[in-house]
Formats: C-alpha cells, structure tokens, sequence
C-alpha cells in the first residue's frame, strides 16, 4: 500500500513519537490496529490476539498519545476492536458556536487529517483517504504530508483539533 508506506515513512523520519491523531470520516478499526499501529510501533504486522496486546503494551510504554476521531454515525459497531487506542466520535452541531458557523446536526464531520509529533519535529498529512484498507489501498485517492515548519501552521493545526477536542468533551 503506497499511502500506508509513506505514513511508515514519515513516522520513522520523526523519531521518538509523542503525538498519532487521525481523523477521518469514517474508520476501520481493524485497518488501523493492524497497519497504522504496527507502523508507528516499528512492529509487524499482527497476526493473533496476544499480538494485538502485545502492540498495546508497547504503545503505552513508549507513552504515545494515539487517538482517532472520526464522524460518531460512521464509528460501525460491528468492527472487532482489538486494542484501547481511543476512538473519538465527532458529532458536528454539537455546540452554539459551531451553529453560528452554519454547522447542523445534519452535518458530516469529512475532515481527513494525518498529525504527528515526534522528537525530529511535526508533520501534517491530509487528503481524500478514509482510514480504512479501501481508503489506503483499494481506492484511487490523493494524500500528501508536509512538515509543519511555519508558526502560522502549527496554530491553524492547533486550533483544527482544539474545536475537535472542543467537540469530544
């Protein structure tokens, strides 16, 4: 998968990472358990139910604050989670300021957005890619990371995900 190569890719060029959150419309959990994940972690892909722990022991001791967001509809309740990584579910009108901004509860969360943060710096991702194995490796779609080098971008990024974080609770 060319677009789960160049995430690795990135990741690696970070170093020791401190932040992975991702946003998407709607997720596949076991996509990002068992080829997000195992990037970030520098890990194989996992292949029983104790290697899934074993991802999920790493990732808290290496203390990475992993989180997902996405479109609280689209979560699917059916997917076989196999991990703790947190999974946000966005619900878009859910306050006075957004309604002042033209945002119903008939609105879709759609944001596609890639942050990572590590000791080598910070880098933003963003396209047309669902975190699910269509999104990153079936469908025809656009992704493209860059480092976050300019002042004005690290707060635009800053105040995308404080109005998620807003939007969470």
């Amino acid at each position: 998968m060319k677009l789960l190569n160049a995430f690795a890719e990135q990741v690696k060029d970070l170093g020791k990472l401190k932040r992975v959150w991702l946003t998407s419309f709607c997720i596949d959990i076991e996509f990002i358990e068992t080829y997000l994940l195992p990037a970030v972690l520098g890990a194989e892909i996992p292949r029983t139910r104790m290697d899934y722990e074993a991802l999920q022991l790493v990732l808290n001791e290496q203390g990475i604050d992993f989180r997902v967001f996405c479109d609280r509809r689209f979560i699917g309740a059916d997917q076989n989670k196999r991990t703790a990584l947190p999974v946000h579910g966005i619900a878009p009108g859910n306050s006075a300021q957004e309604a002042r901004r033209g945002i119903s509860e008939d609105s879709l969360f759609h944001a596609k957005v890639i942050y990572l943060e590590g000791a080598q710096g910070r880098v933003l991702g963003t396209g047309s890619a669902n975190l699910t194995l269509s999104g990153w490796g079936r469908n025809q779609e656009v992704f493209h990371f860059v480092p976050v080098q300019s002042l004005a971008l690290y707060q635009s990024l800053k105040a995308f995900f404080q109005a998620v974080f807003d939007n969470v609770g």
